[in-house]
């Protein structure tokens, strides 16, 4: 298993779609320590800009990542549509 390093708010590290994926690997696991860990992140992540380029840049990378990764990218550009790019929403 891959371990990472989690980029804290405002560190000069710009945001990568490997980076992206390897949070979501863990936001897959049965670890539940590694997936509170991962849930944060994706959801600091959820306001950077380019955020959801790299999400999609990895559900369309078929044969680099596994399709629980890809399912985890699409689901959470689902849930970015709702909560941040419809008419009706709050943020």
């Amino acid at each position: 298993m891959a371990s990472f390093v989690i980029e804290a708010p405002g560190e000069a590290m710009p945001l990568q779609h490997t980076t992206i994926a390897q949070t979501l690997h863990s936001a897959a696991s049965s670890n539940q320590q590694q997936l509170q860990s991962a849930t944060k992140q994706l959801q600091r992540w959820e306001t950077e800009p380019g955020y959801y380029v790299h999400l999609l840049r990895v559900f369309l990378e078929r044969n680099q990542y596994p399709v629980e990764v890809r399912y985890l990218a699409i689901i959470q550009i689902k849930n970015g549509i709702d909560k941040y790019w419809r008419k009706t929403a709050a943020k």
